[in-house]
């Protein structure tokens, strides 16, 4: 209700009361007696328009006490709706560790399962009558587009989809470099620092391949053994070296004799042997590898001691190669290595 309004028309009726006792009814003046007391001596008109007074100050009160009560809760809603804003911004851009606290059950509920997804916009969706939610949609369009941005602007962290789909495409088109992005690694998502290390593989010195080693990967390393003695972009390493570059990573029995068969292009014959002869005492997953080199290179005897050291069941494709040589069947020997290497 409008209290100015309300207050106007009070008072009218007020004043008519008393306008009509006092011409009408009676002009007597009265002296009340109230628990024991007498109250000043006045015309019964004002005795009368007294209640009314009190009644309309009280409703006054009462309104008043209502409209504080209304406006906070709205406030509570106001806020509440402005939390959700910023929880659907963060959503929209895949933030984590996302927990708003609202002040109602209604957006509570909304809010607690808004904080556990992560919303994808459509190519539809383009505009937003709301202008957190519009500036969250075209900085997400610009990223798409492969255009600048700020990520300072919304706190992307590194690792945010956002942010490595960004940097990507920044790397992608030639803004940045891979030796930047190895250089300010913590300022990067790991999978774009790695993809990075193995593309600067494909041309960079021995020196800045050792700087940035411990973003070494299996891709990385197939593309550096292709490199060694190679008739172009030639790149010339010792046995110490390679050694290093392949213990820091795990690699399968299967990966280390695609390793030699990719060597033996390029590599000299007893270079390549004894780098996998120190490969296989490092570990036994080499060992399948260096008898694969041996076979590889017409060093029969030395393949064969090294069957008859193993137990019958180990290296079987090697054993079922030695076999058919023993009948005079001359098969390749790259016939029995992994599929995944031919």
């Amino acid at each position: 209700m409008n209290i100015k309004r309300y207050t106007i028309a009070s008072f009218i009726l007020i004043a008519f009361v008393g306008w009509f006792v006092h011409s009408y009814v009676s002009q007597d003046i009265r002296v009340i007696h109230f628990f024991g007391t007498d109250l000043p001596a006045m015309p019964i008109a004002l005795w009368i328009i007294t209640p009314l007074l009190v009644l309309y100050f009280a409703s006054l009160l009462h309104m008043g006490s209502c409209g504080i009560t209304k406006m906070l809760e709205l406030r509570r809603y106001r806020k509440d709706y402005e939390e959700l804003i910023d929880a659907l911004r963060d959503a929209l851009l895949g933030k984590k560790n996302r927990r708003s606290s609202y002040k109602t059950e209604r957006y509570s509920t909304l809010g607690h399962i808004l904080d556990r997804c992560d919303i994808t916009p459509t190519k539809r969706l383009k505009s937003s009558d709301n202008p957190t939610i519009q500036s969250v949609l075209d900085f997400i369009h610009d990223i798409k587009n492969g255009e600048n941005v700020d990520l300072r602007k919304f706190h992307i962290e590194n690792d945010n989809p956002l942010a490595i789909e960004y940097f990507t495409k920044q790397y992608e088109s030639g803004n940045l470099s891979a030796e930047e992005i190895l250089s300010k690694s913590d300022h990067f998502a790991k999978e774009l620092v790695y993809m990075a290390y193995k593309d600067f593989v494909k041309d960079a010195p021995l020196a800045s391949i050792k700087k940035y080693d411990k973003y070494m990967n299996k891709e990385a390393l197939a593309t550096i053994l292709t490199r060694v003695n190679a008739k172009e972009n030639t790149l010339k390493v010792d046995n110490d070296v390679l050694f290093e570059l392949i213990q820091k990573i795990d690699i399968s029995e299967d990966e280390y004799i695609c390793g030699s068969i990719i060597l033996s292009k390029y590599m000299l014959p007893q270079q390549r042997i004894d780098l996998f002869e120190r490969l296989s005492n490092a570990t036994d997953d080499a060992m399948p590898a260096y008898i694969y080199t041996l076979y590889d290179l017409e060093v029969v005897e030395q393949a064969d001691d090294l069957l008859d050291a193993s137990r019958e069941d180990e290296y079987l494709r090697f054993r079922a190669y030695r076999a058919l040589r023993e009948t005079n069947k001359n098969f390749s020997i790259n016939l029995f290595t992994p599929k995944v290497c031919r």
